[in-house]
């Protein structure tokens, strides 16, 4: 019984750790699916200039599920409703923030680029696009630093502490 009881403990650490190690995964995963997204946004302001709906209706379609559902929402609320696109996003950042596994800093770069959508010309909209995938860049940068720092960490202390907690119950 206590073999038993020793590898579950063992097992749910290591599922710990593995958990922990996941948010920093998620997080360059999807700060990458964004900066993606912005350049498809901007690229569909500037070639095809299509109307918002359409452009985060297409956007939607290329995303991973958490992004998707993002997209998803700012176009159904654009198509149902005469709020401002800028209003859409910085509410729907906030709402799916914390599926996001982003910092509160990657959250501002989001809310500040979403206060300015939609409410300058072509140029202006291309150069906000521009300054926020830049932004968004140094943010991975860090995230994939930290990934690659903490994701292991976790992952073996989940095994080590787990181990030294079986050790201890004996």
């Amino acid at each position: 019984m206590k073999i038993l009881g020793c590898v579950l403990v063992i097992a749910i650490s290591m599922v710990i750790g593995r958990l922990l190690a996941e948010s920093y995964v998620d997080r360059v995963k999807n700060l990458s699916n964004f900066i993606t997204a912005l350049e498809m946004l901007k690229s569909k302001i500037l070639f095809q200039q299509e109307i918002f709906e359409d452009i985060f209706d297409d956007i939607s379609q290329v995303c991973n599920k958490v992004l998707k559902g993002f997209f998803t929402e700012i176009t159904e609320e654009l198509r149902n409703s005469n709020i401002p696109v800028s209003e859409i996003w910085c509410r729907k950042v906030e709402e799916h923030f914390p599926y996001f596994d982003f910092t509160y800093e990657d959250e501002k770069i989001l809310l500040d680029f979403g206060a300015l959508l939609g409410k300058d010309d072509l140029e202006g909209q291309v150069r906000l696009i521009n300054s926020t995938i830049e932004r968004l860049k140094g943010q991975l940068m860090a995230a994939d630093a930290e990934k690659n720092k903490y994701a292991k960490l976790y992952r073996t202390i989940g095994g080590i502490g787990g181990t030294a907690l079986a050790v201890i119950l004996i």
